[in-house]
């Protein structure tokens, strides 16, 4: 099976993304902080443990419940990078205001 991931037709006729990525939290959130143009000598946050992490002016995101969107809320102009591959619902983003919706970047 390859690690691709690949666009499926699900049982509903809907559209779904499956990966088969095997890389634990801390390699995703690497990935996604030299996707943002972070290099590896940055120092890496955990502000919630295997769901939310921080470097410098940005937040990474890899799994999101209603605790972490109520701290996000609180954030004023930190990036919000969303990992690609995670379960996360984006319309609880974009349900949340304006300002908020500018800071979000998805990261494949």
């Amino acid at each position: 099976m390859s690690d691709k991931p690949e666009i499926i037709m699900n049982e509903e006729k809907s559209l779904e993304l499956i990966s088969q990525r095997t890389l634990n939290n801390m390699d995703i959130i690497i990935n996604m902080a030299l996707t943002n143009g972070k290099t590896l000598d940055k120092k890496i946050e955990t502000i919630f443990d295997g769901k939310l992490y921080k470097c410098e002016d940005a937040f990474y995101l890899i799994e999101c419940d209603k605790e972490i969107l109520q701290f996000l809320t609180k954030t004023q102009n930190e990036y919000i990078l969303i990992d690609a591959y995670g379960d996360i619902e984006l319309e609880d983003f974009l349900n949340l205001g304006a300002g908020f919706k500018e800071r979000l970047r998805v990261v494949y």
